[in-house]
């Protein structure tokens, strides 16, 4: 019984190994800068992603909640 549950335990190690070792596909990250976080949050979904901590910071130049800047960088 011992040796069954070692093989399928040893099973199920080589395929999550396998799993994680091949990865996801790539997709390449979207522009958003200068876009409003609405609509930076639907392209960023439409691709795939996911939006990660956003912070709020002043800057005169951009209107408030619009993106300043993206990490990572575009078309990366």
């Amino acid at each position: 019984m011992t040796l069954f549950f070692i093989a399928i335990m040893a099973g199920v190690a080589y395929y999550v190994f396998n799993e994680a070792v091949q990865g996801g596909d790539l997709v390449t990250v979207p522009d958003i800068t200068g876009m409003s976080i609405t609509q930076a949050a639907n392209i960023v979904t439409q691709s795939g992603l996911t939006l990660g901590t956003q912070r709020q910071v002043l800057n005169e130049q951009v209107p408030e909640y619009h993106v300043i800047l993206q990490r990572p960088t575009p078309n990366t």
